[in-house]
């Protein structure tokens, strides 16, 4: 609500994260400074903005100086944010893909940018095209600003080192337990299914 008083072309992404449009404002990075200003000050917490062309960019952006950061990567300037952030580190980029692009040598989002296109289609499902083409600063993603219904809420953990303790697994199980009917509830939801997983460790 804060983010609309500024442009009506606003994404809720989840509960504490949302892409404006501000393109068709005078001074992108002044509104969004005062943006972030106006967040903190009525809100009382630290936010993380990030200005960028594409939606991607904006993430990495918003993930450069966290906790409460405002990073623009203008257009022509998206090396220096891409050369050392890991490639499993982008948006969209899951562990398997990322495991793949390692076994690859392309470690970095920088290197991933700087492959050809024809490896990219040949080698990477669509998605993953679509945001290569967004690292680029190619605008593929746009602004959804209808609202999505709530289809799930999921809260998980992943133990480093791996665990074998029963009594600790459990703990972390009600506390995941508690934390997704914490978020059900501020969002007056109600589920008739639960579902619990646990993935073990191959050795």
């Amino acid at each position: 609500a804060i983010v609309r008083r500024f442009t009506p072309v606003v994404e809720e992404y989840s509960v504490d994260e949302c892409f404006a449009d501000i393109t068709r404002e005078l001074a992108p990075e002044d509104i969004a400074a005062c943006i972030k200003m106006t967040l903190e000050q009525e809100l009382g917490v630290s936010f993380s903005v990030g200005l960028a062309t594409t939606k991607v960019l904006a993430k990495v952006a918003s993930k450069h100086n966290k906790p409460s950061g405002l990073v623009c990567i203008c257009t022509g300037r998206e090396r220096p944010y891409l050369e050392h952030l890991s490639v499993g580190s982008v948006w969209g980029i899951g562990r398997a893909t990322a495991q793949f692009l390692y076994k690859h040598k392309i470690e970095t989002a920088l290197q991933f940018v700087e492959q050809p296109e024809w490896w990219v289609v040949e080698n990477m499902a669509r998605p993953h095209y679509a945001l290569w083409r967004e690292l680029k600063g190619e605008s593929v993603h746009s602004i959804d600003t209808e609202p999505s219904a709530q289809k799930s809420i999921a809260s998980t953990r992943t133990f480093r080192p791996s665990s074998t303790d029963k009594a600790f697994i459990f703990s972390q199980l009600s506390k995941n337990i508690e934390e997704a009917c914490a978020r059900a509830r501020a969002q007056g939801l109600a589920t008739k299914h639960v579902f619990c997983f646990l993935k073990s460790q191959v050795l």
